[in-house]
């Protein structure tokens, strides 16, 4: 399936919204890889997309593990933190 980075954006922070607010980045690319055909590069590059748009924030959280949290603020969800 061909998709549209705005509309895994969109699932990728709906995921997130499902899980508290934060998943592991592989975890993420395992959700959405089941209904994307994405490669994990395109994933790296759909995750600095929501970051430099405010959307998450991504931090390493081990030496291949990255931790996504979700900016509730940019969000706009009413869950602003």
């Amino acid at each position: 399936m061909v998709f549209s980075k705005h509309l895994v954006a969109r699932r990728a922070i709906e995921l997130l919204l499902e899980r508290g607010g934060a998943m592991k980045d592989r975890e993420l690319y395992e959700h959405l890889r089941k209904s994307y055909d994405m490669s994990y590069k395109e994933f790296v590059s759909l995750l600095l997309y929501l970051e430099i748009n405010g959307f998450v924030n991504v931090e390493s959280i081990g030496e291949d593990t990255k931790a996504v949290n979700l900016n509730y603020k940019r969000v706009g969800t009413g869950l602003e933190k």
